[in-house]
């Protein structure tokens, strides 16, 4: 079966464990990777960033991920929905903005799908390839 990798990228244990929770409570799926991002051979499908902090640091993060997995999406988890941190997230390469604590139904839908996403191009990379179809 096709699961999701994902990455928590926080320094705090509880938001790890909660977020963690959330995506494997989720109606697809998910493999979380405990491990610090990035490191070698790790290409995560979602990476969640602890962003309840704001700071700039935050922002330079987002982007060191962005650069790290191009291809992943990027989940930003903030305190609040500020329209400019929000602004700040996107542009630093964020995908989607959480406010805290993300609602089980909001998490599991964006995990839903970024899993339809992806298991539509293995699909259709199998195909071209000249797999056949399924």
């Amino acid at each position: 079966m096709v699961r999701l990798s994902s990455v928590i990228v926080s320094d705090d244990n509880g938001f790890r464990s909660q977020v963690g929770a959330l995506l494997r409570a989720a109606a697809v799926p998910v493999r979380v990777t405990d491990d610090r991002f990035p490191r070698e051979g790790l290409t995560p499908d979602v990476v969640v960033v602890d962003g309840r902090a704001g700071t700039q640091s935050t922002m330079q993060t987002v982007e060191r991920v962005r650069i790290a997995a191009p291809t992943a999406n990027i989940f930003f988890v903030a305190q609040d929905a500020a329209p400019e941190l929000i602004l700040h997230s996107m542009r630093a390469g964020a995908n989607e903005f959480l406010t805290w604590p993300p609602a089980r139904e909001t998490l599991g839908r964006r995990g839903a799908e970024v899993y339809a996403a992806r298991f539509s191009m293995a699909h259709t990379i199998a195909i071209l390839r000249g797999a056949p179809a399924s």
